[in-house]
């Protein structure tokens, strides 16, 4: 009996996910904690092409939404291991807000420092996070990076499978999530990478000039006289009559494939723009869908917290004497309480899929085809 083929796995592209990543000043202090520093994680990776793709976003001027990432390209990945140690630690999953019973934990061995890419149009309005810029100057240095992972968010194979392809040198970089140019939405020609990230933040970035060698031999060049003789070109003679002809021809010519082009043009904008309405849509309901779901199990989780907190204070006032104004006062203390750490929780979840909707704007592709005008 023949085996049935396998169904391929769906690629893991996860956007704007809260993640936390340990803070190595205080690894090698054994008088310190260990302390973590929190960030939003885009991971993608295709078991079926073994691209893969990591950055991690941080938020460096929150007057103007300023997102400055860290890039992990695979290419500058020695050593990477899937930690499972932290999988029932609920409070360091609390850091990454969420409500999963542990994390999984990516422990990186780069070759060279991570990425630093900024927009290409820096804005000089705003106050910088001096916490967050801190940290980030010291990330953007190391070479040994831990990131934690909600482990409802993703799976231990899906990691294990990438950390595998890079043991076997086959993890490749994906080019589309690799484009600097479609990063910050495209604005001011998307994203650069930031070489001297202090300089930057403290507004002291030198002019870029090109290197010594570029220089001098713009030098050579310019200094060099040519010393072949000046040839006369030789004029063609050409009658008006036809030459008019020509130019009839060729503005009909142009014309006929203008609109040619046009009608092609309208006609795949037509056809993507309904594609891409559809997707979107889809991408949406499932993003709601699940928000939904996390509200209904946070409110469940908060009720519950409630009810026991109301038992245990009706306990404690057994055989005390106590007047029903009392009670109440203590149970509408209580759900006061509960309704703001509900209000705050709902404007989290609300940013989260915020930035997962317009990661799904800058993330999107265009592409089309052209074809010669008697192939249309």
């Amino acid at each position: 009996m023949a085996s049935q083929p396998t169904a391929p796995c769906k690629p893991v592209d996860l956007r704007a996910l809260q993640v936390v990543v340990e803070d190595p000043r205080a690894g090698g202090d054994p008088s310190r904690s260990l302390t973590y520093i929190t960030c939003h994680l885009y991971l993608f990776y295709d078991s079926a092409t073994n691209a893969a793709s990591l950055k991690l976003r941080f938020t460096l001027i929150p007057d103007n939404n300023l997102h400055i990432y860290l890039f992990i390209e695979p290419g500058q990945i020695s050593f990477l291991s899937v930690d499972r140690s932290t999988k029932k630690n609920a409070e360091l999953a609390r850091l990454c807000g969420s409500s999963a019973s542990g994390t999984i934990c990516l422990r990186f061995t780069l070759q060279t420092p991570a990425s630093v890419v900024g927009p290409n149009t820096w804005p000089r309005a705003g106050n910088t996070d001096a916490l967050i810029s801190d940290q980030l100057q010291f990330l953007a240095g190391q070479k040994a990076v831990a990131i934690h992972i909600p482990q409802s968010s993703i799976s231990a194979a899906n990691l294990q499978s990438m950390s595998d392809a890079l043991s076997g040198r086959k993890l490749t970089t994906s080019a589309p999530h690799a484009d600097l140019g479609r990063m910050y939405g495209g604005r001011g020609g998307g994203g650069r990478i930031v070489k001297d990230l202090h300089a930057l933040l403290h507004g002291t970035t030198p002019v870029d000039l090109p290197p010594y060698d570029d220089v001098a031999g713009l030098s050579k060049s310019l200094g060099k006289k040519n010393t072949e003789p000046f040839r006369k070109r030789r004029r063609e003679d050409s009658s008006p009559a036809s030459d008019a002809e020509e130019n009839v021809a060729h503005i009909a010519k142009n014309k006929e494939f203008r609109e040619q082009m046009r009608g092609f043009i309208r006609d795949v904008m037509r056809e993507d723009l309904a594609q891409e309405r559809e997707a979107m849509r889809k991408d949406m309901m499932a993003e709601l869908n699940k928000m939904e779901e996390r509200l209904i199990t946070q409110m469940n989780k908060n009720l519950d917290c409630l009810r026991d907190d109301i038992m245990e204070r009706v306990e404690e006032l057994e055989g005390i004497a106590v007047n029903a104004s009392d009670l109440e006062e203590v149970v509408d203390d209580r759900t006061a309480g509960m309704k703001i750490e509900m209000e705050d929780w709902i404007k989290l979840e609300m940013h989260s899929v915020e930035d997962k909707m317009l990661d799904h704007f800058q993330n999107g592709t265009w592409s089309t085809t052209f074809c010669r005008p008697g192939e249309i």
